[in-house]
């Protein structure tokens, strides 16, 4: 029986060193096709050196990064005003499995928000496109269907100074909580890329991004207490 034990734990060893190994392969693997998507994203060189674009992209953390990355590059906010910017953000952090972009049309009722959501969704693709083509696992139609626009129209409806009773009364479905948390998700992303704005140089972003933020946050939704 002792050398049954031994035998056993001997096999044990091999097969944990297996596992070590075949996980090394996989992380090998993963890591070399990740760094494709960098370099056809323009996020890292081809000594996969951080670009500037790249250095955004790591400043980010409350979203997809890569996704919020390739919209400040490739102009999608500059035709964009504040309000608009801070409701298309919103789908970002907004990712609730519940929701669907079936009927889309029907949740965004506002003509303001249609096209912009739209755009959203082309370079989503284009970045689920260039991960597939990387051999990263990921499921495209999944991946651009995560991003819903069912909080662009209650943020379009705070940022221009609607109180919290009327907001509730409008969103139906979806609960207090989670409203707030998502505005206070959508301030840390908006502070982020107020930061990102100052990386790249460019001052009229940063303005834009910081009169959303100046819209968004306000009242009920960002006190410290109620008890104050």
């Amino acid at each position: 029986m002792f050398d049954r034990k031994r035998e056993l734990k001997d096999e044990i060893k091999e097969l944990e060193d297996s596992i070590k190994r075949a996980s090394t392969m996989i992380m090998s693997s993963e890591l070399v096709n990740m760094k494709r998507v960098m370099r056809r994203l323009e996020l890292a060189d081809k000594n996969d050196v951080p670009t500037l674009k790249g250095k955004v992209a790591a400043a980010i953390s409350a979203c997809d990064e890569i996704l919020v990355t390739e919209l400040v590059f490739s102009g999608f906010f500059q035709e964009l005003d504040s309000v608009q910017i801070a409701a298309v953000l919103s789908c970002l952090i907004y990712t609730d499995t519940k929701g669907s972009t079936e009927g889309v049309q029907k949740i965004i009722k506002h003509e303001k928000l249609g096209a912009p959501f739209s755009a959203l969704q082309k370079v989503a693709d284009k970045v689920a496109t260039i991960m597939t083509e990387c051999k990263i696992p990921i499921d495209q139609e999944e991946y651009v269907s995560k991003f819903k626009p069912d909080m662009m129209e209650l943020t379009m409806l705070w940022c221009g100074g609607c109180k919290f009773k009327e907001l509730c009364d409008e969103a139906r479905d979806i609960y207090e909580g989670t409203i707030i948390r998502a505005f206070r998700r959508l301030d840390e992303l908006i502070s982020q890329l107020i930061e990102s704005a100052k990386i790249i140089g460019n001052t009229d972003l940063k303005n834009k991004f910081e009169d959303a933020q100046k819209n968004l946050k306000r009242g009920i939704v960002f006190t410290a207490s109620l008890y104050l």
